[in-house]
């Protein structure tokens, strides 16, 4: 018992003996330490209490158990920081994906291997023609004035005379880029069929 009121009074008297370093790192501490509820303030008031009780090793002891606890805190704080940090980032780097993107324009390209074989090539497929239908694409492209008006009649003649072109090339619609280009090359490479 004599041990206990001696080891008490000496904490008692370290605790008063800190002077202006104590209060300056108790105010560093205040000032880092979050903001109490009226709940936590009582339970630090009552741990205070409890440890006016304790001895050299029982103070030394929580010390330690306190100073895990506060590491742990300020890793798990430390974690969430990151967390919010990479999804911040990741949220701001998904965000152009999310903008509809305009694919570059497929390469459209008009191969004539032999007199009557004629190949296009558009979406990674080649497709074989021979000359009569050539010339048909060629009076149906020169029909028409404008890009937007040329797809579209290349695309109905197509539906109607070669499906399997539009199929197999997965050209959904007149208003497909590879039927704009079509035309260009058809009309700049063919003279209208007499």
């Amino acid at each position: 018992m004599a041990k206990k009121t001696a080891s008490s009074g000496k904490a008692a008297s370290t605790k008063k003996s800190g002077g202006a370093g104590s209060k300056k790192s108790s105010a560093k501490k205040a000032a880092a330490a979050p903001k109490r509820s009226a709940a936590e303030k009582k339970l630090v008031a009552e741990i205070q209490a409890l440890l006016q009780k304790l001895d050299q090793q029982g103070l030394e002891f929580i010390k330690r158990q306190a100073e895990v606890l506060a590491a742990t805190e300020e890793l798990a704080r430390s974690r969430e920081e990151t967390l919010r940090a990479i999804e911040k980032v990741s949220t701001s780097e998904s965000a152009p994906a999310a903008r509809p993107v305009e694919p570059p324009p497929p390469a459209v390209a008009i191969e004539q291997k032999q007199d009557n074989a004629f190949f296009i090539r558009t979406y990674g497929k080649k497709i074989f023609f021979n000359r009569q239908e050539m010339r048909q694409l060629a009076r149906v492209a020169h029909a028409a004035d404008t890009p937007g008006e040329g797809a579209r009649r290349l695309h109905v003649w197509l539906k109607r005379e070669r499906g399997d072109f539009l199929i197999d090339t997965d050209i959904a619609g007149p208003g497909d880029p590879a039927l704009k280009l079509l035309w260009e090359q058809i009309v700049n490479t063919y003279a209208p069929p007499q």
